[in-house]
């Protein structure tokens, strides 16, 4: 069965977590993807992938205009410089984009960065609307939150499994104290039965090193079980 999760901001999550834990308010989370770009204001879509688990985003690329020129700087998830370079430069030849000149990969460890070169007096707004039209730097993204939940598959919105994760953080940390409890416990116990051992220490030393069952001895004289013994 097929899972196409989108990410999130960590911060936010974290914010509208501590929101929820406190108010009970919910607050519509927006995907959040690693090449940056631009996410299609759509409510309903936005509504459905926090309700629901499901919903088509349409992802659009950042365009700078700078003189002549227009800078791409940033990219739809999923997609590769490399092929919207190759893109434009077949537009380019096809004559599909006559007003650029040129187009060269100036990506280096500051960052992304594509530089469309155009002619003199270019309409670049336009140009940009042909850049989405024609090439990657506008897709889509369709989510698919299907996850695993007690061993079944079930399609859930961002809430529905942040609920279950709160559910699951609960376990975890009832699980924690009660491990930490039960050790405290063990070591309360063993510092009982050393307790009546040092009413009378000598006697201990005594049984321990003549008798030939301490261990029993040791429980019938100072009343302590096996473990303590």
């Amino acid at each position: 069965m097929s899972s196409t999760m989108p990410s999130f901001n960590l911060n936010e999550i974290c914010e509208a977590i501590d929101t929820y834990i406190t108010t009970g308010e919910k607050t519509y989370l927006i995907p959040d993807f690693a090449t940056y770009g631009y996410i299609e204001n759509n409510e309903t879509v936005i509504k459905n992938i926090n309700e629901n688990g499901y919903g088509t985003l349409k992802l659009r690329g950042r365009c700078i205009q700078k003189d002549n020129s227009i800078i791409i700087t940033e990219i739809p998830y999923g997609t590769f410089r490399e092929d919207i370079v190759d893109k434009i430069i077949m537009l380019v030849k096809e004559g599909k984009l006559k007003e650029v000149l040129s187009v060269k990969d100036l990506t280096d460890l500051k960052g992304l960065k594509i530089k469309v070169e155009c002619r003199k007096n270019t309409n670049l707004d336009l140009v940009i609307e042909k850049l989405y039209k024609l090439t990657n730097l506008e897709s889509t993204y369709s989510c698919n939150m299907n996850v695993l939940y007690k061993g079944m598959p079930k399609v859930k919105g961002v809430w529905e499994i942040i609920d279950n994760w709160i559910e699951f953080r609960k376990e975890c940390i009832v699980n924690g104290l009660n491990y930490e409890c039960d050790k405290i416990r063990t070591e309360l116990h063993l510092l009982y039965g050393i307790k009546n051992i040092l009413i009378d220490i000598e006697k201990a030393i005594e049984i321990i090193r003549f008798s030939k069952d301490y261990k029993n001895e040791l429980m019938q004289y100072f009343n302590l079980d096996e473990v303590q013994a």
